[in-house]
């Protein structure tokens, strides 16, 4: 997630998701994401997560917006670690975050002693993250910080010059990042990546669907101003995308094994009774390349 250039701040949509994970959901939760935080919305986190704590049943001590964000943003972390840990498992020695933001995998997993880890994103929200960082030490073997603005980076370019190997398997992570990016430029970034994967490379990323912005299914919750909305929030809905959609355009990339899922899936697949989750209007693509 990407805020303006210029800021050393993350984006408010960047600082939300930290927030969701640091309060976290279900006994899953991210004990690094409140370093990363303003202290302003640290101090919330310790709040909210104290009354979690404290309570024992989240749905009934949190307000219905926060914890939804606190489910939605904390399974689709915990789903995306597991598939992290899957392809590590497999071969995988180097990870990709596109649009790292505050990710903090690399800072987490000690799947990752063996890996490395490169993080793309603008150089100004890198230098504050490493500075919120201080002197914590990294899970993964290396973690390299990338700068990059994908909307007009040569990223086949920018990568080749990080170090990325192109003949060895990527995990390529971009976690709610899709839909503040034009089509052209998903799609640009969807080529660069095909182009620098080499068998066994798997990609997880996500997606807005446009029952988002009300046409049906669980998004219409937000529909009468989520446009209007996002767009106060400084990061406009640029790109929302079908099921269909997604399957068309990583076929044009040439992938061929993809596997698609919902809010509701990531629950079941961790055992978790979830809230109503309006936030449902973001699914997961997972691909393979063979």
């Amino acid at each position: 997630m990407t805020p303006p250039s210029g800021s050393s701040r993350p984006s408010r949509t960047a600082r939300a998701a930290a927030l969701g994970r640091a309060v976290g959901y279900a006994g899953h939760r991210d004990d690094l994401a409140e370093q990363l935080l303003p202290w302003r919305d640290a101090a919330l986190a310790r709040r909210l997560r104290y009354r979690v704590d404290g309570a024992g049943r989240q749905g009934r001590f949190l307000r219905p917006t926060t914890a939804v964000l606190a489910a939605h943003t904390t399974l689709r972390m915990a789903v995306i670690d597991d598939l992290v840990r899957d392809a590590v498992a497999d071969g995988a020695d180097q990870v990709v975050v596109l649009g790292a933001g505050l990710d903090t995998r690399a800072w987490r997993l000690p799947e990752l002693a063996t890996t490395r880890v490169l993080e793309l994103d603008l150089p100004e929200i890198q230098s504050g993250k490493q500075l919120r960082l201080g002197g914590t030490p990294a899970r993964a073997e290396e973690v390299r910080f990338v700068p990059v603005d994908f909307h007009t980076a040569d990223l086949d370019r920018v990568l080749a010059d990080a170090g990325h190997q192109a003949h060895e398997p990527t995990i390529w992570l971009w976690e709610g990042v899709t839909m503040y990016l034009d089509e052209p430029s998903v799609r640009a970034t969807l080529e660069a990546l095909a182009g620098r994967s080499a068998a066994g490379s798997r990609l997880a990323m996500t997606f807005a669907v446009p029952a988002l912005l009300g046409d049906s299914g669980p998004g219409r919750i937000l529909s009468p101003g989520a446009r209007a909305a996002f767009d106060l929030l400084g990061e406009p809905l640029r790109t929302l995308m079908t099921a269909a959609d997604v399957r068309m355009l990583l076929r044009d990339v040439g992938v061929e094994d993809l596997v698609l899922s919902d809010f509701a899936a990531w629950a079941a697949t961790l055992g978790v009774d979830p809230p109503r989750n309006p936030l449902a209007a973001e699914h997961l693509a997972v691909a393979t390349w063979h």
